[in-house]
């Protein structure tokens, strides 16, 4: 299935790039103006986590 999920989104992107358009436009436009994101860089130890 992730390999579905990688063909699908770069077919949303030859899609928008040859409309001159954006994904989220074809999709039906923006619809936040910011979003919250998380992010984690792998260390689950603190000697882990400086190296990074």
């Amino acid at each position: 299935m992730s390999a579905l999920a990688g063909i699908d989104q770069a077919l949303w992107d030859i899609k928008g790039k040859a409309l001159g358009v954006s994904v989220s436009d074809l999709l039906g436009g923006q619809v936040r103006d910011k979003i919250r994101v998380y992010s984690w860089i792998g260390g689950d130890r603190p000697a882990d986590t400086a190296r990074a």
